[in-house]
């Protein structure tokens, strides 16, 4: 046999080995996430989550793709969800890559789970699946998913926090309200004040009678007046404040101008706080009695934000 053939021969059949180990060597896997289990009284009532692979793991083990949330209770599958996290192994804590929260407020567990929205650059985003009793399974709340990172923030109001490609970040600020069965956007409050952020003056009285988008109207209208015999009251001790200041630097005339724009001011955003109120509501698409207590909750709420204001003049 001629020496060029035999060498010919022994590489090809070193190719065909070559290649064939290759197919069958194992690709490398995601990295395991761990099980994440809900504070119950028993082992039996918690819910466990954990994270299966689907057919086609991701090829070099440095990110997380699609498969399955599996939630068991007990020895018992209630449910497998399909979720494609298309994250890399960076973005995602193997050991808190669901967050279990009461994000309705009705006291009973919800998940948040990231995922990236969208193939290469594009923003990790969060989803919310919110348990539902009738059903006893998790439901994906389509409003608020897929937008943002989501937060809970307290039982029953969450927000979400966007990433634009220009760096800007925007916030928006959702609650819960059992009496309309869904949730409802905040009204984001003007200037220094953005999106997202609570009233840090508010008292834990006001956090019960006006607290959520639709609270018990004749608690929250009291709550509200008094707020706005509050800022009145501030308006008058700012204006006492400053008229001796005035007079003596401008003029008596020019202290007595300044308390009547500042009067007229105040009225001119009591129209304003009502009518944005009336239009804010109107967009929700709330009815009746429950547009009125969103109405009030709205009212309440500038009128905390008014009064921070007042205070720091």
């Amino acid at each position: 046999m001629n020496v060029w053939n035999l060498v010919r021969r022994i590489s090809a059949v070193s190719i065909v080995l070559w290649l064939t180990g290759c197919a069958l060597s194992p690709r490398p896997a995601a990295p395991e996430l761990a099980v994440v289990q809900t504070q119950a009284e028993s082992e039996a009532e918690a819910y466990r989550f954990r994270f299966e692979a689907g057919d086609s793991p991701d090829t070099d083990g440095g990110s997380v793709g699609a498969g399955f949330i599996v939630v068991t209770q007990g020895e018992t599958e209630v449910q497998s969800i399909a979720h494609d996290f298309g994250m890399s192994v960076s973005e995602l804590d193997p050991a808190q890559w669901l967050t279990v929260a009461d994000a309705n407020g009705d006291g009973l567990p919800d998940f948040l789970v990231p995922n990236r929205r969208g193939e290469g650059d594009a923003p990790v985003v969060g989803s919310l699946y919110q348990f539902d009793e009738g059903s006893g399974e998790f439901e994906l709340v389509e409003t608020l998913s897929n937008i943002g990172l989501i937060e809970v923030t307290t039982p029953g109001c969450l927000t979400i926090t966007q990433e634009a490609a220009d760096t800007r970040v925007a916030r928006q600020e959702h609650c819960y309200s059992p009496q309309a069965g869904r949730w409802v956007r905040q009204l984001s409050l003007p200037g220094l004040m953005e999106e997202g952020d609570r009233l840090a003056s508010a008292s834990p009285e006001a956090q019960q009678a006006c607290a959520g988008p639709t609270p018990a109207l004749s608690e929250c209208r009291r709550l509200r007046l008094t707020t706005d015999r509050a800022l009145q009251a501030a308006l008058k001790e700012h204006k006492q404040a400053q008229r001796p200041a005035l007079a003596r630097e401008r003029g008596r005339v020019y202290a007595q101008r300044y308390a009547v724009n500042l009067d007229a001011s105040h009225r001119s955003w009591l129209r304003y706080r009502d009518n944005r109120c009336l239009a804010y509501v109107r967009e929700q698409g709330f009815q009746a009695p429950l547009f009125q207590s969103a109405n009030e909750a709205c009212r309440f709420r500038l009128a905390q934000w008014q009064l921070q204001q007042y205070q720091v003049q």
